[in-house]
């Protein structure tokens, strides 16, 4: 057992300092600001939470493409989306939203 936390302790060290050096697929490359709304989004801890903010993008009328990244705390959303209904709706499931630019 301690050998699996030990494990588990490394690789979350490792995600939270290194992988955005290393990042393999950087989808945040292809979402333009010119063409994307980026969201910050305050108290995503883990991937589980990442999970919940793209269930409810994907639940979203009007959102054609998006992706979330727990290192930089912010999701990147194209399409034609009510903002406010959006905040409203990733507020609802536990997060603090803020429109950054």
């Amino acid at each position: 057992i301690s050998i699996i936390f030990a494990v588990l302790l490394i690789l979350s060290v490792y995600r939270k300092s290194f992988s955005k050096f290393f990042r393999i697929n950087n989808k945040d490359k292809e979402l333009s600001q010119n063409e994307s709304i980026k969201l910050s989004i305050e108290g995503m801890t883990c991937n589980h939470c990442v999970a919940n903010v793209k269930k409810v993008l994907e639940n979203t009328q009007g959102v054609k493409e998006f992706e979330v990244s727990l290192v930089d705390n912010a999701a990147w959303i194209k399409g034609d989306v009510n903002i406010s209904s959006l905040k409203k709706a990733i507020e609802d499931i536990g997060y603090k939203v803020s429109q950054a630019q």
